[in-house]
């Protein structure tokens, strides 16, 4: 455990250039070099998360104690794994060495992405590496790729459709982003395939 503590310790001490200066007894007293830490006012930040609120599949909620008769109010909530933004874990489709979330390092989680715009408006589109060609160019091997269809703006005008008839990775795609080193893939879809279809889900997340 001791081991195990101080890995971690020297992986935030590369991140954030902090160091422990006194230790007494079991309080640490510890200095960062802030330099080296995020400067979030030179960037402008953008919230692609989905609200919970009531009605979303797979989002429930429900009173557990309130002000007036616990003294404080405090709700229980059922989540399903998925519901509203996420980022998929190996372990969902048993791929790769790592196999829940808390296993990845906020490096592996951060970096420079390229945006592409792609309306879609046909249903089940399949995306090919033709999108691409604005950014092959100047790609480079540990960038992320971030794909926006506007897809997105069907969650609240048609649920039913947003889920079920969603652009979907083609497996040359696929296979392009395995290849040329992509870091993460986002999109503003359900999924990355036909989540009624498993033979194609499962042969997309497992390239």
């Amino acid at each position: 455990l001791r081991r195990l503590r101080l890995r971690r310790w020297r992986r935030f001490n590369q991140i954030t250039g902090c160091r422990v200066t006194c230790v007494t007894g079991n309080l640490q007293l510890v200095t960062c070099n802030l330099t080296k830490m995020i400067n979030f006012s030179n960037y402008i930040l953008h919230d692609l998360t989905h609200t919970y609120t009531e009605g979303l599949p797979g989002y429930e909620k429900e009173v557990a104690r309130t002000r007036v008769k616990d003294g404080w109010n405090a709700s229980w909530l059922r989540l399903y794994s998925h519901v509203g933004t996420h980022m998929d874990a190996p372990l969902h489709f048993d791929v790769g060495s790592r196999g829940t979330i808390d296993q990845f390092t906020p490096e592996q989680l951060t970096g420079k992405a390229w945006v592409l715009q792609i309306p879609v408006t046909e249903d089940r589109f399949l995306l090919g590496t033709d999108i691409l060609s604005p950014i092959l160019d100047h790609w480079e091997p540990g960038d992320s790729l971030l794909l926006h269809t506007t897809w997105d703006e069907l969650f609240a005008a048609d649920y039913d459709r947003w889920r079920n008839a969603l652009p979907r990775i083609s497996v040359e795609l696929a296979e392009w982003c395995v290849g040329n080193g992509v870091k993460m893939l986002g999109v503003e879809l359900p999924s990355v395939a036909d989540v009624n279809d498993l033979p194609e889900v499962t042969q997309i997340h497992e390239i």
